[in-house]
């Protein structure tokens, strides 16, 4: 991302950040079958949420990353669609 410096704006004792071009989806759920499977239920999940799939599917951004993890028999995704290649 882009490095945000708050002194750049005047505020020298502000704390700074990261500006990206992207956003992020994070969902959850309790899958189960085969890798191909539980990537098939995330995904359908994940465009079952209007909200979500619209920005997941926009042609406007040409980037994407995926992170997965589980916890018990919860799994945890996050999605990631960004403007800019980060990596």
């Amino acid at each position: 991302g882009e490095w945000v410096d708050p002194a750049d704006y005047g505020v020298p004792d502000g704390e700074g950040y990261y500006r990206t071009s992207s956003q992020e989806a994070i969902g959850y759920g309790y899958y189960s079958g085969t890798a191909d499977e539980i990537g098939q239920q995330c995904a359908t999940g994940f465009k079952n949420s209007a909200g979500h799939w619209a920005y997941l599917s926009s042609s406007e951004y040409s980037y994407t990353g995926v992170g997965v993890t589980k916890q018990g028999d919860k799994w945890f995704v996050c999605v990631m669609v960004g403007r800019v290649n980060y990596g």
